[in-house]
């Protein structure tokens, strides 16, 4: 049943959890939505907030993680999704991945980083953006191993004790995004994959 990649193929995927459209929401859940497509600047709702709003109270915490952490983060804007990409395509989160990975676009990242999130860390520069990369990971997949010399490595270049804390929000942001996005077996929003086509 499962793929050789631990995965459900597609086409037997979960019956997932219905969803409150654009058009039938109403109250706190409209007023969600339409700050969702503001802040983010996209012209349509995510999926994964369209099943969350089932749940209000969960829509509503989850939003205000992504808008604290990622969208009012002290950190450049690319470098918060940078951040989240490489930790969303190292979980394979097959809707977080995507979706950061658009976000990095509309950032202005360009396809050689974007390949090296994705494959080759060590691939990436500058250093400064490589050593934060890597310490996110290391706090995302191996935070029981992260040791004084990881975070030296950010302190080495610059990085301050606050940032270090949104850093490592960062990395608990991506885990917590994917995991919601993997447990629903979410497909990629439309106009994701419209743009990563193109």
């Amino acid at each position: 049943m499962f793929a050789a990649n631990g995965r459900m193929p597609r086409g037997e995927q979960v019956l997932q959890i219905g969803k409150i459209e654009e058009a039938e929401a109403t109250g706190d859940i409209a007023d969600i939505y339409a700050d969702i497509q503001r802040a983010m600047g996209i012209p349509f709702v995510p999926e994964v907030d369209k099943i969350l709003a089932n749940a209000p109270n969960t829509l509503r915490g989850t939003w205000a993680a992504v808008d604290q952490i990622m969208l009012k983060s002290s950190l450049p804007a690319a470098l918060s999704s940078m951040i989240l990409y490489s930790i969303s395509s190292a979980n394979n989160c097959q809707y977080c991945a995507p979706m950061f990975k658009a976000t990095c676009m509309s950032a202005g990242i360009d396809n050689e980083t974007l390949a090296a999130l994705d494959r080759d860390l060590d691939g990436l520069s500058p250093v400064r953006v490589q050593s934060i990369v890597k310490f996110a990971q290391k706090c995302a997949r191996d935070r029981a191993h992260l040791s004084d010399a990881d975070y030296e490595s950010v302190r080495a270049q610059g990085v301050s004790e606050p940032e270090i804390l949104e850093i490592i929000a960062l990395a608990a942001l991506a885990n917590f995004l994917n995991t919601i996005a993997d447990s629903l077996k979410l497909e990629i929003d439309h106009p994701i994959a419209q743009m990563l086509r193109a």
